[in-house]
Formats: C-alpha cells, sequence, structure tokens
C-alpha cells in the first residue's frame, strides 16, 4: 500500500452523477401493493388507525401495579411501577413525553448495592380526577396528584399537589389556586351551550 497523500490546496471534490437502472415492479410486487393497499383502507386499517389514535404508546406495566381508568387519555409516556403502585383516574390526560416513576434507588447504598437494591413499595404514584399533567412533566413517587390539579410543562413532582391547584419547576410548587366551577357533570365534563 502506498503512502496517502494530503490534497494540495484549493482541491475541490468532483461530484459524480450516478444513474440507476429505472424500476419496474414484478407482478408479484403489484399483487402485494393491491393488497396491502385493499387491507390497510379496509376494517383492519381502521382498527389499526384506532388503536393508534386512542391507545398510545405506554412502556410499562399495565398489570396489578398500574390502574388506568378507560376515559383517562394518555399520549406517550414511561410508567416505572417497580417500587409502588400508578393508579390514574378518571378524565385525568397527559401531555407527550409524560414519566411516573414509582421506581427508585436507595441513596444511602454504595457500588453494586446502590445499582441492584430497589425497593419493592411505599412509592405510590395517585393521579387524581380530572388532572391534567403537561408536556415532559416528571412525577416520583411517593405523591398524590390532587383532583383538578395541573402539572406546568417541564415540571418535576416530588410531593404531594393539592385539589385544584397549578404547580410548576424543578421541584414543582405552587403557582396558583385554580377557581374551578363547583358542580361538574360526571357524564359530561364539559357543556354544550343550545344557543344559537
Amino acid at each position: 500500500m502506498g503512502r496517502i497523500k494530503p490534497r494540495p490546496p484549493g482541491y475541490v471534490f468532483e461530484r459524480k452523477q450516478i444513474k440507476l437502472p429505472p424500476h419496474h415492479l414484478n407482478s408479484l410486487q403489484v399483487i402485494l401493493f393491491g393488497l396491502r393497499r385493499r387491507l390497510m383502507d379496509g376494517p383492519i386499517g381502521r382498527f389499526i388507525r384506532h388503536a393508534a389514535e386512542r391507545h398510545p404508546y405506554i412502556v410499562g406495566e399495565h398489570g396489578p401495579y398500574c390502574s388506568i381508568h378507560p376515559t383517562a387519555a394518555i399520549n406517550n409516556a414511561i410508567l416505572n411501577a417497580t417500587s409502588g403502585v400508578i393508579t390514574v383516574g378518571e378524565h385525568a390526560f397527559f401531555g407527550h413525553g409524560v414519566n411516573l416513576l414509582a421506581g427508585t434507588h436507595d441513596p444511602m447504598k454504595i457500588g453494586f448495592d446502590r445499582q441492584r437494591m430497589i425497593p419493592g413499595s411505599g412509592y405510590d404514584i395517585t393521579i387524581e380526577r380530572g388532572a391534567w399533567i403537561a408536556t415532559n412533566a416528571t412525577i416520583i413517587g411517593p405523591c398524590r396528584i390532587g383532583e383538578n390539579a395541573v402539572v406546568a410543562a417541564g415540571a418535576v413532582v416530588v410531593a404531594d399537589v393539592p385539589p385544584n391547584t397549578l404547580v410548576g419547576g424543578v421541584p414543582a410548587r405552587v403557582i396558583k389556586t385554580l377557581d374551578l366551577p363547583h358542580a361538574v357533570d360526571a357524564e359530561r365534563p364539559y357543556s354544550i351551550s343550545d344557543e344559537t
């Protein structure tokens, strides 16, 4: 092998045009493309679109340690229920990138023990009815987010949040108390005026 020679000053790379041969679909590819199109336009496609819209990506268990009410609206979220139970109440909703971390490590351990010693319980997270957890908020257990509370975007919650309050910051603190109407229709949390 020869030595690598440095390029002289002012050298410009030459761009070469590469011509690809024209792509022709064979009959099997045409049949598979048509079949795939018919499936996605039919009932299977409707089911997949419904599943993607109504049941978004959730990382974690949806078993005995994680309870999500059917009326809760969750976008992509991480649910870590290794050290406690996560409960999401009715009509609660999450923004994108929400983290619910009921799992933790023991800071009093060192080395391998710190990495592997995870408490089995005691770090429960409860999101009560109508709570709103905004985008990229992190909830670290044990804590309870009160009814109709709002957690601001990017907040890190490490303590209980009272009902009808807005919290934000790192760590989260009460920003203001929300003056909400007392009577809320459980079947329809919003009202549509009949006036035209």
